[in-house]
């Protein structure tokens, strides 16, 4: 089981494969490397029915495709080259819920401070702009 922060360095393009099995992990995985090539084909866990445990927290990586795991939190992707065009039914059986509970969970072991508050402005194109509510620093 994954816990706290798990950072993998890969090399770059290869075509790796990770597979949480019925494992309950959680918190931040990050698969990446300095030139922002790992390559993730599939990313996979059970299904609740056969043992198998949602991923609670951040998954942070360069390029991944084919998510077979059940995610709370969040997925952040860096690379450019992400996939847009290629069929990808085989995620249809997992799901992925963005839940701010299991990030702040993720992150509260970093001892991050940050700020509030809120900052409201209404200029630019189409005078629309998102709300700050919270900062880490």
């Amino acid at each position: 089981p994954l816990s706290g922060v798990t950072y993998l360095e890969l090399a770059s393009n290869t075509n790796d494969k990770i597979d949480l099995k019925n494992s309950v992990s959680k918190g931040i995985l990050v698969i990446h490397n300095s030139t922002t090539s790992t390559k993730i084909s599939q990313t996979k866990t059970n299904k609740s029915d056969k043992g198998g445990h949602p991923f609670e927290g951040i998954i942070i990586g360069d390029y991944m495709f084919h998510f077979h795991v059940d995610v709370l939190g969040g997925i952040i992707l860096l690379s450019k080259n992400l996939e847009t065009k290629k069929n990808c039914g085989g995620n249809k059986d997992h799901k992925i819920f963005y839940s701010s509970e299991a990030v702040k969970n993720a992150t509260a072991a970093l001892g991050i401070s940050g700020g509030g508050g809120t900052v409201n402005t209404n200029y630019g194109f189409a005078k629309q702009r998102a709300g700050v509510r919270f900062w880490w620093e």
